[in-house]
């Protein structure tokens, strides 16, 4: 074999490797990528989920006022952090605060039209799986 035929067999086999090196570090970046927009999905989600909560809230008697709870979500998350390796499954952590709201009155439409009080604020960690394609819940 020549000098010339083995370098290009050389060259060849390195951007062969070169090639199946970047294939499977590109589904970790994308993984990392999408898990980022995944994150602010989740915290969308979760803001409609506080309304909802809001709109539903029960009203009761509580020491001479009238009191009613609900859960509510930090606006922005704590932590979004992607765990994805190359030719693996992804894993990835979402952190935020959970709040428990309460809101008071002497009628329950006074309690309505009032601030949230926190009663109290836990911090919540998901794990999310990334299947090679997409984030799963």
């Amino acid at each position: 074999m020549s000098r010339s035929s083995a370098k290009l067999i050389r060259i060849t086999a390195t951007i062969f490797a070169v090639g199946a090196f970047a294939l499977t570090a590109a589904p970790a970046a994308s993984a990392a990528q999408s898990f980022d927009s995944f994150c602010a999905e989740w915290m969308s989600k979760l803001a409609a989920r506080e309304q909802q909560n809001a709109s539903k809230v029960q009203y009761s008697p509580q020491n001479g006022r009238v009191v009613g709870t609900y859960t509510g979500y930090d606006k922005t998350p704590l932590r979004c952090q992607s765990r994805a390796k190359p030719g693996a499954p992804g894993v990835g952590t979402l952190v935020y605060n959970e709040l428990h709201l309460r809101k008071a009155g002497d009628s329950v439409e006074n309690a309505k039209k009032s601030s949230p009080e926190l009663v109290e604020k836990v911090e919540v960690m998901e794990i999310f799986r990334f299947d090679g394609s997409a984030w799963k819940y």
